[in-house]
């Protein structure tokens, strides 16, 4: 009996998601997700959300950085967005199994937004930002994981 597997390759702009039976060398393409806007500059992203405060002390004015930057938000967002879509998946038995190969921020932020259950279909991981390689170079990286 053959399984399904998916394999999620993702950075902060995109994500596509492949499946591929166990034995077969092919993986088709069946979702591409983007983040139009990771590509932008931080100060395009923030439009004005630097803020200033009072100090407590002095007489002078400060502006306060946010702790978390706009690219960061987006990374985080997206990656709800693409742990969504893999639920999605889980949910309606569309794999059996899951492997990951995305940058290393992107893929902690993956696992943070990440199920238990879906967690637990991950066979492998490898942590490369490789979104735009052919598919048969990240077979190579899954069989070397």
């Amino acid at each position: 009996m053959q399984t399904t597997r998916w394999v999620v390759v993702a950075n902060r702009e995109k994500a596509k998601i492949y499946q591929r039976n166990k034995q077969a060398t092919e993986m088709e393409l069946i979702e591409e997700l983007d983040c139009p806007d990771a590509r932008l500059h931080e100060q395009e992203l923030a439009n004005g959300t630097l803020g200033e405060s009072f100090a407590s002390a002095g007489d002078g004015q400060r502006t306060v950085r946010p702790v978390h930057t706009e690219h960061q938000k987006l990374l985080v967002d997206f990656a709800g967005d693409v742990a969504e879509k893999l639920e999605k998946g889980r949910k309606a038995h569309l794999f059996e199994h899951l492997d990951v190969i995305a940058d290393p921020g992107f893929l902690g932020a993956l696992r943070d937004k990440l199920a238990s259950p879906t967690l637990q279909l991950i066979e492998k991981e490898v942590s490369k930002n490789v979104v735009d390689a052919e598919p048969k170079a990240l077979r190579k990286y899954l069989v070397d994981a």
